[in-house]
């Protein structure tokens, strides 16, 4: 019986020692995502490949190797876990926060009536949601009722919605360039604070990959050579660890406001939701809700306009 538990610890360490070589090779893909669309797909999982850091620390009978894997582990702890930062020191004595709120709703939530009241109920001042179907369009007519809006619903995943407590200066829903299917929404509080919702499609394919880095290199554009203050919310089915990613927030002159690996996506604990911000010194908090209806969490910040 030792024997066989001794042997089953020793196959054990080595199999953990071989995904970790082929966690390390899959990190280093990832990050020629820019490259090849496939290498990209490997980028979102580096928490999981940090974890495998960490357990072949104590498996890998060389030190060296030891040594390696622990540097890499702890290189990739700090690059997961930022920015870190959940309470912020903003000013808030010139101007009262703005609290947003994104949510993916999901097009075949089986909740909605329940979600929509929480909505109604949400303390938030701007509510993005995106996979607006024609039933959440139905559902969310209270909501309606009492905000500043503009919405485009569809029974397609790209429906969206924009509900403002505070008054608007403007609030449309728009197209990119040759793009008529993914939309995006840019409004403008009366305080100059501009939001762009977006919710680009997912990388499954060569084309929709395409698409989605032409829409994210568009709104880049646009961003960057907005004036005033700007926050952009949405499921950008895009993960903070890619490299694509990091040429977006480059290109729009926006910044991450959460740790890189805060899981939004259900079904594989991936961060794909995001709030950028154009000045981080304004942060106040940011947060995220448990998973209801949605495969999606509901993220939120509190930022000075």
């Amino acid at each position: 019986m030792h024997l066989s538990t001794s042997k089953l610890i020793r196959g054990l360490k080595k199999r953990i020692h071989i995904l970790a070589w082929l966690a390390l090779i899959a990190l280093f893909i990832g990050q020629l995502g820019s490259v090849y669309w496939i290498f990209e797909l490997f980028s979102p999982f580096t928490p999981f490949y940090v974890l495998l850091f960490f357990l072949v620390c104590f498996c890998c009978p060389s030190k060296k190797q030891r040594l390696v894997f622990a540097i890499v582990a702890v290189a990739g702890c700090y690059w997961c876990s930022t920015p870190w930062f959940i309470i912020h020191s903003a000013d808030t004595t010139q101007a009262k926060p703005v609290r947003f709120l994104s949510y993916n709703v999901l097009n075949i939530n089986a909740h909605i009536d329940t979600e929509s009241k929480w909505l109604l109920r949400n303390n938030s001042d701007v509510i993005f949601l995106t996979e607006t179907s024609l039933a959440w369009g139905s559902a969310l007519q209270p909501l309606a009722a009492t905000t500043q809006h503009c919405a485009e619903y569809n029974d397609s995943p790209f429906g969206m919605a924009l509900y403002s407590h505070l008054p608007l200066k403007s609030c449309e829903v728009r197209y990119t360039t040759d793009n008529d299917i993914y939309p995006y929404i840019r409004a403008q509080l009366q305080n100059g604070l501009v939001v762009y919702g977006i919710h680009p499609p997912p990388p499954i394919t060569a084309t929709l990959v395409e698409e989605r880095n032409n829409q994210l290199q568009a709104l880049a554009t646009m961003i960057k050579q907005e004036k005033n203050n700007v926050i952009v919310l949405g499921d950008m089915n895009i993960s903070a660890f890619s490299p694509v990613f990091r040429d977006f927030i480059q290109a729009a002159d926006v910044h991450l406001t959460s740790p890189r690996a805060r899981p939004t996506w259900l079904p594989a604990l991936l961060s794909i939701d995001h709030a950028l911000v154009r000045q981080p010194d304004k942060i106040v908090a940011t947060g995220s809700y448990s998973w209801h209806g949605s495969d999606h969490k509901a993220i939120w910040i509190s930022y000075v306009p």
